[in-house]
């Protein structure tokens, strides 16, 4: 899964959120094997996840509902 952009996190509701949080890689891995650009890549999907959990987090967080419907596969 491809990070959003900050423009998509602010779009996004609350469902999005959490499947954003469950589904993302790790920051930076998409370039773990390309170190010119790692530092770069990582700083910027770091601020973007950050974003997501800060929204995430004024919605009142990850629910039992929404964890079933986004399920684990």
């Amino acid at each position: 899964m491809k990070y959003p952009t900050l423009v998509e996190v602010e779009a996004a509701d609350h469902l999005q959120l959490c499947t954003w949080i469950r589904r993302l890689p790790s920051p930076g891995l998409s370039a773990i094997d390309r170190p010119e650009l790692f530092d770069a890549t990582m700083n910027a999907e770091v601020l973007v996840l950050n974003r997501i959990l800060d929204r995430n987090r004024d919605f009142g967080g990850f629910t039992p509902e929404i964890s079933k419907q986004i399920g684990w596969d």
